[in-house]
């Protein structure tokens, strides 16, 4: 996990190539990732192996919040990477306009800033954080009681409702309008070969995104699912296993990431291979007058 979204955040960071919005994305749910992988697992082992309980609760509202306040970024990022696909492929004539580089920085700021603000509430009151044994985590407290229904309303109506139904929405009419240019792509002629290519790529990253965005549901539907079913049915030890193995499967996304990333995306595969050094450099063999031979490494 450490470093795979290390050397995400590290090729990012030095390809020129890699400037588009969609890799401004990219660079931001490798940067939660790595900070969950960084300063939340820690302090998870570290509350596993302490017995005081005062520091225990205190340290576990920090964690709580810093993970929950994550975990609501990384769905909002997801939403945007959704809304710029729907952008490049659906509407490109309007892209650059709607999304520029630094609207773009400006709606990912402000997306970490909102995760923060609707993690809070239960640091007041509102809610609480509680360390959870079995699951060696800490997270929210789901009681039927007046405080936590409420704020798990709001969560949901402010974050979760509006960010799942966009994906669906915008990646719904992504694969429609992906299917009528193929329809396209395949009755034009070789005179618009160069228009072609650039299309086919536009709908080659939006299925890299709608691949990243899929894994991420596949590891948060079991993880809230099985929160909800001992919520409203009962805390039982086999849901108590359930919840277990959902949060398993809620760590393996982070490591499937950069993978994803590396194996579906050509141009950032391509920046991957020329910094681990695996893309051939021009060799420059220059024989010497004592019939020995020179080579020179050139880039």
């Amino acid at each position: 996990m450490v470093f795979g979204n290390g050397l995400v955040i590290y090729v990012l960071s030095t390809s020129p190539n890699l400037e588009g919005n969609q890799y401004k994305f990219i660079f931001s749910l490798s940067l939660i990732d790595l900070t969950l992988a960084v300063i939340i697992t820690p302090v998870f082992v570290m509350l596993y192996v302490t017995q005081d309980e005062t520091l225990r609760d205190a340290v576990c509202q920090f964690a709580g919040w810093f993970g929950y306040s994550l975990a609501l970024t990384s769905l909002m990022n997801l939403t945007l990477i959704s809304l710029d696909r729907y952008y490049a492929c659906c509407h490109p004539l309007h892209y650059h306009q709607k999304l520029t580089p630094q609207r773009v920085k400006r709606l990912i700021l402000a997306s970490w800033i909102f995760g923060y603000i609707l993690a809070a509430p239960p640091l007041f009151g509102w809610g609480r954080y509680v360390y959870v044994p079995y699951e060696l985590t800490c997270g929210l407290l789901y009681c039927r009681n007046v405080e936590t229904m409420s704020y798990l309303s709001v969560a949901s109506i402010t974050c979760f409702l509006p960010c799942i139904l966009t994906i669906n929405i915008v990646y719904y009419n992504v694969i429609k309008v992906a299917r009528n240019q193929r329809k396209k792509i395949q009755a034009v002629n070789n005179a618009v070969f160069h228009k072609r290519t650039h299309d086919v790529k536009k709908f080659q990253t939006a299925f890299t995104f709608g691949v990243v965005i899929g894994a991420y549901f596949s590891q948060w539907t079991p993880y809230v699912g099985a929160r909800l079913y001992g919520f409203y049915f009962g805390d039982t030890a086999a849901v108590q296993k359930a919840k277990l193995a959902t949060l398993i499967i809620y760590g393996v996304c982070p490591v499937l990431n950069p993978i994803i990333y590396s194996f579906s995306h050509g141009p950032f595969k391509k920046e991957v291979k020329k910094k681990l050094g695996l893309v051939a450099r021009n060799v420059d063999i220059t024989p010497t007058s004592k019939g020995d031979t020179t080579i020179v490494v050139i880039g």
